[in-house]
């Protein structure tokens, strides 16, 4: 076994990252409340991003304005809400118990910086880096000039820098120059109103280091992703050319085509598998960036657990993320199906090991100690409770395998346990027993009376003596099945979990037999007590008996002694093993590591690491390197976000797995979108053509009826149905459910839109809604359909929470399980029945944002057998160019049905 690591060893936090993310809090609070409600305040810093840059100064520099600009644009919409609405969990009343000038850190040159310590009601839920903004009189809103109202206040704008768990005590930076009137006011005991806007500095923090650290030298440069997205030469543009392959290279190849046929992946989906193996297997790869285009239903979750499973068996390290905690356990939740199976030799993974011949790349079985899911427990912690994501959530493990270690409960606690047990078990039953047995002794003396016959006594002696042997025997084995319960629980996690540098082979197998033979020995108790049962834990076999245990007998499948004997000899051979093997003396101290020590070596460990891309900044993975890394909903991402991964050392390989043709990621400075910060690399890079390009062609999702339309609007037609769908039984139990069919617009002319709160809601669509929705659950009823998933969908929120509402107060068949949610909640989701709300009606046939093709395209792909859109057909179609296609599709394949007032 190797030594327990301690507490030395150099950190995990580089220094730079530590002085970038001050150079931002810097730049952040020193932001006045004018500045904060000014949606000018960057227009003139922010550059439009260009698709190709010259350099890499260029590159980085680029993000920074607007960076700052996002960040003050949300701090202005949270101030906005939390402000107006007032509500007591967002503005709260405090008192200013300490006020420091702290000495300079690393970055600094100025010396206005403050560290204010007050408390802060702990359901708050304030975290470190949390924003806060100070009032010296209670903060009101002007909705009309969207800003603070400033007459006769002061404001400061803090940085939580320390929150304990569970304490009100909070620690907060500011920036407040010497001798201003508002350091003056900012002293102990004074009083200040805190709005709490829920906006954080941690996600952007490290997108700023990612961008503001230059790279080492040229030669870094030239190794790393990042130089080869920074424009794309004309010369790369053509197809891919894939380099020659060693034998091993192409038997390993011929193993991963072997495996997809396996798999039932259809040619796209195996030629990503190929094209990124054939990439990596050469010694010497160079970095490169590969896109893989995902439309609507074309397998892409199961194209990216497939190549994640290989990745992971040839020992290719690679990193799995993407911008959301949702889309990191979708794809961790498909990666933990390959451990599902109770036979473990049988799991799909294992066909492609077992298949590498003779001169392919070696091959492993992936094991839980090899993957890890990263993220914040509170975000986290719904999703992974009670799944088999708790086997791979890195907090869960280190608290699981801490437990184990530790020397009251673990492993060492459950060998003393049974040994003590296997040779003093009638002197702990009579211990146990003691004061029952005190009790039955004074009863039965209280109760004599006169001379009692001889053969009674004899009797009674005999029953009692029986009884004591049963209860014994009773409470052996109720004992023995405890222990044996901790003993396998504590042993499956240390072999299964604790990282290698822990445990050795001859180690992990000791545990193993030792359990082993636990469960054997326990299986050789007979349900009814032996007349001589305390004997069976007092007495010892001879040395040649012993021999004979380790040499011939078969515990699991009895012997050819009597039952007694071999338990007995099973015994011996556990407290043998238990004494002697390397097992028993896992942990010699009582020493158990902590909880960072186990956090490093379990994340040095992982093969397969699973994290937003954000998480990948985070100060646990500084220093980790990857061959390989993923980013999955790439197009959701935006190009400066992506930069955390792109900037990873050792990167040979990133893939972008999205569609250009789908939500893009979400920004809310008008100011930062105009100049493109929204745009994502993925996007970038398919406008340039980029040579490593993939697009998925079967969708496996949509009838035909359904598919028709976004495919040659958005894909050219160069999607294909897959033979699932176009099977005549394909939604069979709706067929005919609706007079208008499977795909449908229907008409709702009558309706009306009507603003509210910067939204909009329509509340004539939402009853034709509701209408649907009640007589899908009829149809449930009338052809016996168990389960029917409804997803209703609109893209504004006002309009959901009033479909919500009506929904809520129908009688809805038990069958039906209804969500609701916005265009970007339903993206990677998929239901049975999808109905779209686009509310807007008027006669200016202004639509807004739902002019959006991207959001039109996720709207009506989510649905497998039925999506049925609710518009006005005049409103939508001289709003916008899609939209007026989608109705003339509609009324050609008469699909269009116009609803009567």
């Amino acid at each position: 076994m190797s030594k327990l690591p301690g507490n030395s060893g150099p950190s995990r936090m580089r220094p730079h990252s530590e002085s970038q993310f001050v150079e931002l809090q810097a730049k952040v609070l020193r932001w006045t409340i004018d500045d904060i409600t000014a949606s000018n305040l960057f227009a003139k810093k922010v550059r439009y991003i260009p698709k190709e840059f010259s350099s890499i100064k260029e590159y980085l520099q680029v993000f920074r304005a607007p960076l700052l600009e996002e960040v003050r644009a949300q701090l202005h919409q949270a101030l906005d809400k939390s402000i107006s609405m007032q509500r007591s969990d967002h503005v709260v009343k405090v008192t200013i118990q300490k006020v420091v000038k702290p000495k300079k850190g690393p970055g600094e040159v100025q010396s206005d910086k403050k560290i204010i310590t007050f408390h802060l009601p702990t359901n708050l839920g304030v975290k470190t880096s949390d924003l806060l903004l100070f009032c010296s009189a209670k903060p009101r809103w002007d909705a009309v000039r969207e800003c603070v109202v400033t007459s006769d206040s002061m404001f400061v704008l803090a940085c939580a820098s320390s929150v304990k768990e569970d304490s009100p005590v909070v620690s907060a930076i500011v920036y407040v120059q010497d001798g201003s009137p508002i350091l003056t006011k900012l002293e102990v005991s004074s009083v200040w109103h805190v709005v709490v806007p829920g906006v954080g500095l941690t996600p952007a923090g490290r997108i700023w280091n990612a961008i503001s650290v230059p790279f080492a030298s040229e030669k870094e440069l030239q190794k790393s992703v990042t130089h080869t997205i920074l424009r794309i030469h004309p010369q790369v543009r053509s197809t891919e050319v894939i380099h020659s392959q060693t034998r091993e290279g192409a038997n390993t190849l011929q193993c991963v085509e072997d495996y997809s046929n396996h798999r039932g992946l259809n040619d796209s989906q195996r030629d990503v598998l190929k094209s990124v193996l054939a990439a990596l297997l050469p010694e010497d790869a160079k970095p490169h960036v590969r896109l893989v285009q995902g439309p609507p239903g074309t397998g892409k979750t199961t194209m990216l657990a497939s190549l994640i499973s290989v990745l992971g068996c040839l020992r290719i390290r690679t990193l799995v993320s993407a911008p959301t905690n949702a889309a990191v356990v979708e794809i961790s939740k498909r990666m933990m199906r390959f451990f599902d199976d109770d036979s473990m030799d049988e799991v799909d993974y294992y066909e492609f090991c077992s298949s590498t011949q003779a001169g392919s790349k070696r091959c492993f079985p992936i094991l839980l100690s090899n993957v890890v899911l990263i993220g914040s427990k509170e975000k986290l912690q719904d999703a992974v409770d009670g799944t088999t994501l708790e086997w791979i959530f890195l907090r869960s493990r280190i608290d699981r395998l801490q437990e184990a270690l530790c020397s009251s409960t673990g492993w060492k606690a459950s060998v003393q346990s049974v040994m003590n047990f296997l040779t003093m078990a009638p002197e702990l039953f009579e211990s146990e027993d003691a004061e029952a047995q005190e009790y039955d002794e004074g009863s039965s003396n209280s109760g004599a009376t006169g001379k009692k016959n001889r053969s009674s006594d004899k009797e009674k002696k005999k029953k009692k003596r029986l009884a004591r042997n049963a209860s014994f025997w009773s409470f052996a084995r109720a004992f023995m099945v405890q222990l044996q319960d901790r003993m396998e629980e504590t042993s499956v996690v240390l072999t299964d979990e604790l990282p290698q540098c822990y445990m050795d082979m001859t180690t992990s197998n000791a545990i193993t037999n030792a359990t082993d033979l636990m469960v054997d020995l326990v299986d050789l108790m007979p349900v009814d007590p032996p007349l001589d049962a305390t004997t069976w834990f007092s007495t010892t076999t001879t040395t040649d008996k012993l021999h004979d245990t380790f040499g011939n007998l078969t515990l699991s499948n009895g012997s050819s002694t009597d039952g007694k004997t071999a338990f007995l000899q099973a015994r011996e051979a556990l407290l043998k093993a238990l004494q002697l093997g390397p097992g028993c003396s896992l942990f010699t101290t009582d020493h158990v590591p902590t909880s960072a020590q186990l956090e490093i070596e379990c994340l040095k460990n992982a093969t397969l690491v699973f994290c937003t891309v954000s998480g990948a900044g985070s100060p646990k993975m500084k220093g980790e390197n990857f061959e390989c890394a993923i980013i999955d909903e790439a197009s959701q991402l935006v190009e400066a976000e992506a930069t955390i991964v792109t900037r990873m050392k050792g990167l040979k390989q990133l893939i972008l797995v999205g569609d250009h043709k789908q939500l893009p990621a979400t920004v809310i400075s008008k100011v930062a979108e105009k100049c493109g910060y929204r745009r994502s690399l993925f996007d970038r890079l398919q406008m340039l053509q980029h040579g490593c390009r993939h697009m998925l062609n079967t969708q496996y999702r949509m009838k035909p009826t359904i598919s028709h339309f976004p495919n040659s609007q958005f894909y050219e037609g160069k999607v294909k149905d897959g033979s699932n769908v176009l099977s005549p039984t394909y939604g069979y139990s709706l067929h005919d459910a609706a007079a208008f069919g499977a795909y449908a617009f229907l008409d709702c002319r009558h309706g009306v839109e009507v603003a509210h709160q910067k939204s909009w809601k329509n509340p004539e669509e939402v009853e034709v809604v509701t209408t649907l929705v009640t007589a899908l659950g009829k149809v449930c009823a009338a052809r016996n359909i168990e389960k029917l998933s409804v997803g209703v969908i609109s893209p504004y929120m006002m309009q959901v929470e009033a479909l919500k509402q009506s929904l809520s107060r129908q009688v809805m068949h038990q069958a039906l399980q209804v969500e609701v949610k916005t265009v970007d909640g339903f993206q990677g989701n998929e239901r049975d029945v999808i109905i779209f709300s686009a509310v807007r009606a008027n006669q200016s046939k202004n639509i807004g944002f739902v002019d959006d093709c991207r959001r039109l395209n996720v709207a009506i792909t989510r649905g497998r057998y039925c999506v049925w859109i609710v518009g006005n057909a005049a409103t939508l179609s001289g709003g916008g160019k899609t939209w007026k296609k989608l109705l003339a599709d509609a009324k050609a394949r008469k699909c269009y049905h116009a609803l009567q007032a």
